[in-house]
């Protein structure tokens, strides 16, 4: 099986001991802090799109709602392709099993938003850079392929409970004296 982390350069030389959960712990906790990074981005981006609400015209106020929707659509995917990378890296063949229909369900969550994303913007570019007035029915149309990409991100988001009750459920909590330890102490034991 190809390591998706070696073509980032980061090849599982740390492997963690006896749990076989994560092929490479130090990869596995850079890909976890850049999706939290991510997710941090996304929901700027979601608080900018509400506090500067989209106009008809290009103002600064519409630049910055469009900016949103970057900041948003940047880090939602970036966050959902780390998380995925965590998920492909697993060294657990059983758990790959258990996982493998989530992780279907997330790639496919993650592929609609990219092309939805670019028809909306383009529009809404394009129309306000003629001076057009946006119709009733292209207006809605937007909305809904927005509604959409964020629809899709919301049941990415969701299929994290079912991840980990399905986790919790087969497999059981190990006691690990070293668990409190930091990553850098438990390597030189």
């Amino acid at each position: 099986r190809e390591d998706p982390l070696a073509s980032r350069g980061e090849a599982n030389s740390a492997t963690t001991e006896g749990s076989g959960l994560i092929v490479d712990r130090r990869a596995s906790a850079r890909a976890v802090s850049r999706a939290f990074s991510m997710g941090l981005l996304s929901a700027a981006g979601v608080i900018v799109q509400g506090v500067f609400v989209l106009e008809l015209k290009i103002t600064a106020q519409t630049l910055l709602h469009w900016a949103g929707a970057l900041m948003f659509m940047m880090g939602a995917q970036s966050h959902a392709k780390e998380v995925l990378l965590v998920y492909e890296t697993t060294a657990s063949e059983p758990l790959r099993r258990l996982l493998k229909t989530s992780l279907t369900w997330k790639q496919c969550c993650v592929s609609a938003p990219v092309l939805l994303f670019l028809v909306p913007i383009a529009v809404q570019i394009g129309r306000a850079a003629s001076g057009l007035d946006s119709g009733a029915v292209v207006q809605n149309s937007m909305g809904v392929m927005q509604w959409g990409i964020i629809g899709s991100y919301i049941l990415f988001f969701l299929s994290y409970s079912l991840d980990l009750f399905l986790v919790i459920m087969y497999f059981p909590v190990v006691e690990d004296a070293r668990a409190d330890q930091p990553l850098e102490s438990k390597k030189n034991k």
